[in-house]
């Protein structure tokens, strides 16, 4: 369900605090500082929120697509998603790795800041555009390694949705970038927006295309979070056109070559 990643999360929080306090040295008097707390927690708030509408929008075609048309295509559907969504962790990590360095560029020169975003950018398209394009020559083979013969409905939804992560890449490092230019509130409401986009397109495709329609939706959601969305915020506008200029493969081994 939905609430299953919050749960593990909360979980997961729940077993790194014990730990800490069994450890030797622990800090065990802790005191709240008020006039810290505040400022944190305004600038906190709009990135958890935004936690919650991504888990929201992964979430919601599966969910629709049982309401909608009922649950036989849900399981196929869902394998498709999982194999798609396998290497998603890889740019939040070259995100964070890159995040550090970047942090420190736009803080002493903006110029070189925004030719390594770009960089950074370029190699998370890169590797999209690679796993994409291998998902759509290997979907078949690898839905009947996997699942076998009666999830083979899974393999054409995988060759459309694997193209979501090319996307679902830049939006990651988008963010990092944004966090790191103090615009918290504008990640929330792009997210807000992509979770609306991905609502009405699943409402419109799924009741005539069933699996394959929540699969085009997820990916018109997630391109127009990265291509039209950030139109509407003087603060993002750059972004559509660093996300077409990371689609060169001339940028690609132009990194490489670094």
């Amino acid at each position: 369900s939905a609430s299953a990643p919050v749960i593990e999360s909360m979980v997961a929080a729940a077993i790194l605090t014990a730990a800490y306090f069994a450890s030797p040295g622990a800090a065990r008097g802790w005191r709240v500082d008020r006039a810290r707390l505040a400022p944190m927690l305004k600038a906190a708030g709009p990135i958890g929120l935004s936690g919650f509408l991504v888990i929201a929008i992964m979430q919601s075609d599966k969910l629709m697509l049982g309401g909608l048309v009922g649950p036989d295509p849900v399981g196929a559907y869902a394998a498709a998603v999982m194999l798609s969504m396998a290497w998603y962790m890889v740019p939040v990590i070259i995100g964070g790795s890159a995040a550090p360095a970047l942090t420190s560029l736009h803080d002493s020169d903006h110029a070189i800041y925004l030719k390594r975003l770009r960089e950074v950018l370029a190699v998370v398209s890169g590797l999209g555009v690679i796993v994409a394009l291998g998902g759509v020559l290997l979907a078949k083979p690898i839905v009947l390694l996997l699942f076998g013969a009666p999830f083979s409905d899974a393999a054409p939804v995988l060759m459309v949705h694997i193209w979501t992560g090319v996307f679902v890449g830049h939006v990651s490092i988008r963010t990092r970038a944004l966090l790191i230019e103090g615009s918290s509130g504008v990640v929330m409401l792009l997210s807000a927006g992509t979770l609306a986009g991905n609502l009405a397109l699943n409402w419109l495709l799924i009741p005539p295309h069933g699996a394959m329609g929540a699969a085009l939706a997820t990916l018109g959601a997630w391109a127009s979070a990265a291509l039209l969305l950030p139109l509407l915020f003087a603060s993002t506008r750059r972004f559509p056109a660093f996300m077409l200029q990371s689609l060169n493969p001339i940028g690609w081994f132009r990194v490489l070559a670094r």
